[in-house]
């Protein structure tokens, strides 16, 4: 299949230069390029949670392990709520 996409100057540049550093050409470049952002793109779509999920997460897990009174009663000394 051929794909046609507009690249500018700068990056074109960049492109060319690092292509020739690898030595591999253009081709294979941009086809290795292509394979790992939907590589990455698909890892991270796996890894995204709604707000719904991360909520539900967070909620189970203090559940699972709820806070102790001794946990956050050492930091309350150290607050300084001024004249509130």
């Amino acid at each position: 299949m051929t794909v046609q996409i507009e690249i500018d100057e700068k990056q074109w540049a960049e492109a060319e230069t690092l292509a020739k550093e690898l030595n591999i050409d253009y081709n294979e470049m941009f086809i290795n390029t292509f394979r790992a952002s939907l590589y990455n793109l698909k890892n991270a779509k796996d890894k995204a949670f709604s707000i719904e999920e991360k909520e539900r997460k967070h909620r189970e897990s203090y559940e699972k392990f709820p806070q102790k009174p001794e946990e956050f009663e050492v930091w309350e000394d150290l607050q300084d709520w001024g004249d509130v």
